[in-house]
């Protein structure tokens, strides 16, 4: 019957199961490597156990601010874009307590905010294709459908070839299907604006049993927020005696709303004075989504006044669930010296599925079994080192994050240093932190059935973080 509003597809579960390296300034310096130190508030987003090894309530806020860029390669036209970004990337406080019990030194309790993603960004896809359309796939839906006729092509496809159809850029002559670009050599380009992110909020205990095993665990809830604007266009050769249209254009404007659940799980084990062990266990979150989409096409002619058409407005509900995380890490600290932290994070990749909520009828077998072909469990791996000077602190880090694949995710590294000042009661600290990755294949347009080379995309970010902490009594 009718063709759906927005397929689902693996841009929509890199963007939704992936986390960033972002928090507090110490956090980021060290690329989040804190599974076997803890006594960091954003690290308990790491390993909740490290709750366990505060002695003393603590209070820390952080912002960000930061620029996401991406460089594109298009049928040999490279194409560059950034934008800036700012965020409250972390809001936590720590409540530590001495224990009566002959065995537990202290029982603490946390609740925190941290930034986990960040969407806000800018890409632009660019190149002359004499090879295809996206005109092209939307004859395809018309002439492939034996139930299309021309009085239910807006019908049967009211965000793709029925906007085509009802601008004139489909038409029919002589009883014939055609389009008004079938012998290519377009400029073809494509502007997305990408906004918002995921922000978690937890609640945690943790505890500190005989200054040897530290456990702690949190339940929180996360809150995603999501709008992109995407403009395609078409600019046909001047004077092209194959065509009377001169461009046209197709804006998609998407908002999804949801929220999701999670917990985790954490020790620290110390081997010896100073060396430790942690492992953790971060669960599969469950999204509830909420996304709003609509489409609306121009074509400007050579012997017409421009022709539009609009498409209603396509309301879905549905779930997500993301991967799971097993982490495991080892490491040294000695209070006036400092610490360093080894760590790997299996991330159980094969969970990730789309589910359809009750009565709304959206069928996500196709999706969910590319999903099942090419998301494979991946390591992850983060080394963290502080050197402390007295009052003053100076940290490094690096993470890698492996390629599931490379149409979608690929490989990624983190490098962060930065340093921090802690006098009395107080405590500020800054750091930076660089992301880069590999080249991943993008397409300008998702289609199986016309002729479409694939493109290059190549990500960075760069992200300075300045954190306020006071330390409670």
């Amino acid at each position: 019957c009718c063709q759906s509003a927005l397929a689902q597809n693996l841009e929509d579960v890199a963007r939704f199961s992936q986390q960033e390296i972002m928090g507090s300034a110490r956090y980021v310096s060290m690329a989040g490597a804190f599974g076997s130190l803890g006594g960091e508030l954003s690290a308990v987003n790491t390993n909740p156990a490290g709750l366990g090894v505060f002695r003393r309530g603590q209070f820390s806020s952080s912002i960000t601010v930061g620029n996401n860029s991406s460089t594109i390669e298009h049928y040999g036209t490279n194409s560059s874009a950034d934008r800036t970004f700012g965020r409250l990337s972390n809001f936590s406080v720590v409540l530590a307590e001495e224990s009566d019990h002959p065995d537990w030194e202290f029982v603490n309790m946390y609740f925190g905010y941290n930034q986990q993603r960040v969407f806000t960004s800018n890409t632009r896809f660019s190149g002359v294709n004499n090879q295809s359309s996206l005109l092209d796939l939307y004859f395809l839906d018309v002439i492939e459908d034996p139930d299309v006729t021309v009085e239910s092509i807006e019908n049967f496809f009211p965000f793709g070839a029925g906007l085509a159809w009802g601008a004139f850029l489909i038409d029919t002559l002589n009883g014939e299907y055609y389009h008004a670009n079938e012998f290519h050599g377009q400029t073809q380009t494509r502007a997305d604006s990408e906004e918002r992110g995921i922000g978690h909020y937890s609640f945690g205990l943790g505890g500190n049993f005989r200054n040897k095993l530290y456990l702690g665990a949190t339940i929180g809830f996360s809150a995603l927020r999501y709008a992109s604007n995407s403009v395609y266009r078409e600019v046909l050769p001047e004077n092209d005696p194959n065509t009377f249209v001169k461009d046209w254009q197709q804006e998609n404007n998407l908002t999804i709303r949801g929220n999701g659940f999670q917990f985790k799980l954490g020790a620290i084990y110390r081997i010896n004075k100073y060396l430790r062990m942690g492992a953790s266990f971060r669960s599969t979150e469950y999204f509830k989504l909420s996304e709003v989409y609509t489409s609306d096409l121009t074509a400007n002619w050579k012997d017409r006044d421009p022709t539009s058409a609009n498409s209603p407005e396509s309301l879905n509900d549905y779930k997500f669930r993301s991967p799971y995380i097993l982490g495991l890490s080892f490491g040294a600290a000695k209070k006036k010296l400092g610490a360093i932290n080894i760590g790997a994070e299996l991330v159980g990749n094969e969970v990730i599925e789309f589910r359809t909520i009750p009565f709304r009828g959206i069928d996500f077998t196709e999706i969910n079994q590319e999903i099942e072909n090419v998301f494979n469990p991946t390591f992850n791996t983060r080394v963290g080192v502080e050197k402390v000077f007295g009052p003053i602190s100076m940290r490094a880090g690096y993470a890698f994050r492996s390629a599931v694949t490379n149409s979608t995710l690929a490989e990624r590294q983190f490098f962060g240093f930065g340093g921090g000042y802690r006098i009395k009661k107080m405590m500020f600290d800054i750091g930076y932190g660089y992301t880069m990755s590999n080249a991943v294949n993008r397409n300008i347009h998702f289609a199986e059935n016309i002729n479409l080379k694939l493109s290059t995309q190549k990500l960075q970010q760069h992200q300075v973080v300045v954190s306020v902490g006071v330390y409670l009594e």
